[in-house]
């Protein structure tokens, strides 16, 4: 059977889809494939909250969360630190780091 359409305007959880209800909340595990549709003209608006699934021990929420930040943190030098352009660094590369200004 073909997958079933989805709403003008809802969320899918796995195969599923959900619409959202005015006054209403709807959560759902983000860990799942999902996606969202609105093929409306009305404004939706989300209220994102996270909170930990209550099986995951507090100290491997702690890891998690510490390993998640250093990837945020080498992500956000990477956007801000370009590499340098190829000329430079077959350069450096040719030198090694080691005599290189570059760390």
């Amino acid at each position: 059977s073909s997958p079933p359409s989805p709403p003008s305007c809802g969320i899918r959880v796995r195969d599923t889809w959900h619409t959202w209800e005015e006054g209403k909340m709807l959560v759902f595990d983000d860990s799942y494939e999902h996606e969202v549709v609105n093929n409306t003209n009305t404004c939706r608006v989300v209220l994102l909250i996270r909170f930990w699934h209550p099986a995951v021990p507090r100290n491997k929420a702690n890891q998690i969360l510490a390993e998640a930040i250093q990837h945020k943190e080498t992500d956000v030098r990477r956007r801000y630190n370009p590499p340098l352009p190829l000329p430079q660094f077959n350069a450096v590369e040719s030198r090694g780091m080691k005599h290189s200004m570059c760390r």
